[in-house]
């Protein structure tokens, strides 16, 4: 199979955004000194990534790479969605699209073939609390029963062994969850956890409710996949947990977009490429339209800034 991967070398301001390129599964070769996919991209995330990389005048290259490893194919091709501990998805890189649907209740454990409609339910063989994860529940369903789903055992058995110290990271992550929240309890503040997270709006604060995560920008419940996100960030800045981290002009607004008005006088969103203080201590800014710069003589204070920028949101 032929692998089409992305190559973007590393290049002037390219490391203020290392934490988005991450967030896309790109991986950084040191040695090599590039960013570049190990797997397909997905349709939505090569769109996105080409167009922020245009935006920001990044030098990018494509290049096939053949693939003739049975295994390697597998990890290319496919990958594991955790919605929480009870429910998974197999999705296929390159479309996003779901292939499997894997659910626990307290007896059963269901399988669905959502390609072919074809699903199943199995009693869960014992209650042993060391084979309390799903994954290796399904594994092990599978394995006795061989003539049912055997793509997805294939697929699966190879994800998951690829995923090993994932899982085992998660499983660190869980305890470390549970420090955090005692930590925010023996504050006893307004449980506010953190805020300026990678991925998220900057402006969001986060807070413990029972054991959630709550975002004021929402007013909900992070998901589960969402709130991992959370404690991967704070177990590598542990200084940050109860901390308010005052954003930065470039966490705010760079690469953010704000409405204005084209020649035409029609509204049009344009990309910040630079903010910065003047002597008032006003904002300034620089717009691009993606062929363009112009820095425009208006004057913002962060808090008008803010709003246009939370207005010109999708």
């Amino acid at each position: 199979m032929i692998l089409k991967k992305i190559i973007i070398k590393d290049q002037k301001e390219l490391f203020r955004h290392k934490n988005y390129l991450l967030s896309l599964d790109l991986e950084f070769d040191s040695l090599k000194k590039e960013y570049s996919n190990s797997s397909h991209l997905d349709y939505n995330v090569e769109l996105e990534l080409v167009d922020f990389l245009k935006n920001h005048e990044f030098k990018y290259s494509f290049e096939n790479e053949e693939i003739k490893d049975s295994k390697k194919i597998i990890l290319v091709s496919y990958k594991t969605i955790y919605i929480d501990e009870n429910t998974i998805f197999i999705n296929e890189r390159k479309s996003d699209k779901k292939l499997y649907f894997l659910n626990k209740n307290d007896n059963n454990i269901l399988i669905i073939d959502l390609k072919n409609e074809i699903f199943k339910s199995y009693k869960i063989p014992n209650k042993n609390e060391k084979i309390e994860k799903l994954s290796i529940q399904v594994l092990e369903i599978l394995a006795s029963n061989e003539d049912d789903f055997k793509e997805l055992f294939t697929i699966f058995s190879i994800l998951e062994n690829q995923n090993s110290q994932d899982l085992l990271f998660l499983e660190k992550l869980k305890k470390f969850k549970y420090f955090c929240i005692a930590k925010i309890k023996d504050l006893q503040r307004d449980m506010f956890l953190c805020n300026c997270v990678p991925g998220f709006f900057p402006e969001t604060n986060f807070y413990i409710k029972g054991d959630r995560v709550f975002s004021d920008y929402t007013n909900f419940f992070l998901p589960f996949d969402l709130e991992i996100k959370i404690w991967k960030y704070l177990y590598n800045n542990r200084e940050l947990i109860g901390f308010y981290k005052e954003p930065t002009l470039y966490e705010l607004f760079i690469g953010r977009k704000i409405y204005t008005l084209n020649e035409y006088s029609e509204k049009v969103k344009r990309l910040i490429v630079n903010a910065e203080f003047n002597q008032k201590n006003n904002i300034q800014i620089t717009l691009s339209n993606g062929v363009t710069t112009q820095k425009i003589s208006k004057e913002f204070t962060k808090e008008e800034l803010l709003k246009r920028v939370i207005e010109a949101r999708d």
